[in-house]
């Protein structure tokens, strides 16, 4: 599980592989992201200034998480974004 944590990792989709790979077969992986790259893009312009003060915030969409989770070898068995908010539950599991 990865509540709220991955929009704040640099390397989020390296993340995703180790979690991957630590799975069995069948393992599920949860995860509640806040993707800001869908409705708060101006978000680009602050994560920048963010980082000079050692705050890491990724200004990702929900299309681009959803496909590091295929590309890593997950199926997404469900997704839900609660009231079409900025933030993505999605239950993905390790089909290989």
């Amino acid at each position: 599980m990865a509540h709220s944590t991955l929009h704040l990792l640099d390397n989020w989709r390296d993340v995703i592989v180790k979690v991957h790979g630590k799975l069995k077969p069948g393992g599920v992986f949860v995860t509640s992201t806040a993707c800001l790259g869908d409705n708060m893009a101006h978000y680009r312009f602050i994560a920048p200034i963010l980082r000079l003060f050692g705050l890491t915030l990724q200004i990702l969409t929900i299309k681009e998480l959803e496909q590091s989770l295929t590309n890593a070898g997950f199926k997404i068995d469900h997704k839900w974004q609660p009231g079409g908010g900025d933030s993505v539950f999605i239950v993905a599991k390790k089909i290989n």
